[in-house]
């Protein structure tokens, strides 16, 4: 595809990964979406489109637009999805009566493990403080976060 290239940079410079799910946020509005590639019989290659997530599925949209515009549009925010820290990289967490710390990521501690998918693992301490209200909702919840008799995504 013609200037691919630049879809390729757009996304490394925002920490976007083709079939991977992130935000795209405007002064009073949020979407999900994603980039896929996908072949287009009329043009006979394999390129960049949208889809958006709502009513709990993905669908189509105007696709080309939507492209130019999350690539182009300064007013949109877009918002990628948390990557897991590597191993020896320091994160930040919440404790439940919310005082925030800071360790080494072990891929291999189990609440190392378990704080990144509870979203309660941050790059810096400033990004803990502010999702710091909604992580102490989750922290003091009194049932698991997970049904062990319902299928685990």
């Amino acid at each position: 595809m013609k200037n691919e290239h630049l879809i390729k940079q757009f996304m490394e410079e925002n920490g976007l990964r083709y079939n991977v799910p992130f935000w795209i946020e405007a002064s009073n509005w949020r979407v999900k979406v994603k980039i896929i590639k996908e072949h287009d019989t009329s043009r006979g290659v394999n390129m960049p489109k949208i889809k958006c997530y709502y009513n709990k599925e993905w669908g189509d949209i105007d696709s080309d637009k939507w492209l130019i515009d999350i690539v182009f549009n300064e007013n949109y925010k877009i918002t990628p999805p948390k990557q897991k820290p590597k191993d020896e990289e320091e994160y930040w967490y919440i404790t439940p009566n919310g005082n925030i710390y800071s360790v080494l990521y072990d891929s291999q501690d189990t609440s190392d493990i378990a704080f990144f998918l509870m979203g309660n693992c941050f790059k810096t301490k400033q990004e803990a403080e502010q999702h710091k209200e909604k992580i102490l909702k989750l922290l003091n919840k009194n049932e698991p976060l997970v049904d062990l008799k319902e299928e685990v995504y």
